[in-house]
């Protein structure tokens, strides 16, 4: 999430148009080896490949901006940490004309089949346990925090109702929501969190899923990854109240910080004109979550 907001509506029109001349210079560091490449969509900060190399298909992945060489850095480092050798990563630094230039490539994964609740938690409860052991304020800055996505929810809550994009009611309950997590935020525990578990992010190898792309991981809270999962438009289906009560941090306040993650998925939408596609208007969206309550 906080790569997006810090990016959203960036011009990467240069380095996207390099992507040739990129590809071209990966192509001559792994020669004869490396064949098939082409590129694929990529992040928010990423530029991305498929290739066959040494017979074995493989996924590249290098930054389309500046800030993308630390989030790639930060990826290898969990990917390492939370897939073990189930992803084979592997970070390279190689020399591009005067700048050196990083990449990550792995295994080329399969999408993951839709998951339940239950599914998305076990694999959450999978991949916190090695991230437990990651307390590297140089990995992932003290201040990518939930505090910093509160304020920015702030920001994007005023920008939505200006835009009239909220009906007054939604406002109000927003800015209850907001409130509320705000006046709980310092007694709530700490935890490093993926920060964009979303189904394009859940993979599989074999039979296991497996969890990709943690440019966003920040300091969250317990349940933020699952609450985060709860709000994609793919799971409407499972915005049920059984689906609540999974986190320590009460049904209540459940609810009021997946009104805060829509917020902000709402104003990304905005800044970058995805929204005028949308099937379902903001306040639908908001108000799904707050009848949960």
């Amino acid at each position: 999430m906080l790569s997006k907001l810090r990016n959203v509506g960036s011009d990467t029109t240069l380095i996207t148009g390099a992507a040739k001349y990129l590809a071209t210079n990966l192509q001559s560091t792994f020669g004869d080896t490396l064949t098939g490449l082409r590129p694929l969509d990529g992040g928010t900060l990423s530029l991305c490949f498929v290739g066959q190399l040494q017979g074995q298909t493989r996924f590249f992945k290098t930054h389309a901006v500046s800030a993308g060489r630390v989030t790639l850095q930060r990826e290898a480092a969990i990917l390492e940490s939370t897939a073990e050798d189930r992803a084979d990563v592997h970070l390279l630094k190689l020399q591009h004309g005067d700048q050196e230039r990083i990449w990550l490539h792995m295994k080329s994964l399969r999408p993951c089949q839709a998951l339940s609740p239950a599914m998305a938690r076990d694999l959450i409860d999978g991949f916190e346990r090695p991230l437990a052991a990651i307390a590297d304020y140089e990995l992932v800055p003290e201040t990518d925090n939930i505090k910093l996505l509160l304020t920015e929810a702030e920001s994007a809550l005023s920008e939505l109702s200006t835009q009239g994009l909220l009906s007054q009611f939604v406002q109000d309950k927003a800015q209850t929501c907001v409130a509320r997590c705000n006046a709980h935020c310092d007694e709530w525990s700490v935890q490093l969190c993926h920060g964009d578990l979303g189904p394009a992010n859940i993979m599989t190898e074999g039979q296991s899923p497996l969890v990709v792309d943690w440019e966003d991981a920040f300091w969250g809270i317990p349940g933020y990854d699952y609450l985060y999962w709860l709000t994609f438009f793919n799971n409407r289906q499972w915005l049920l109240p059984e689906a609540l009560g999974y986190t320590p941090l009460g049904r209540t306040n459940e609810v009021s910080l997946m009104v805060v993650i829509l917020l902000l998925k709402s104003f990304i939408s905005v800044r970058n004109g995805s929204f005028r596609t949308n099937k379902a208007s903001f306040d639908e969206r908001i108000l799904e979550v707050l009848n949960l309550e």
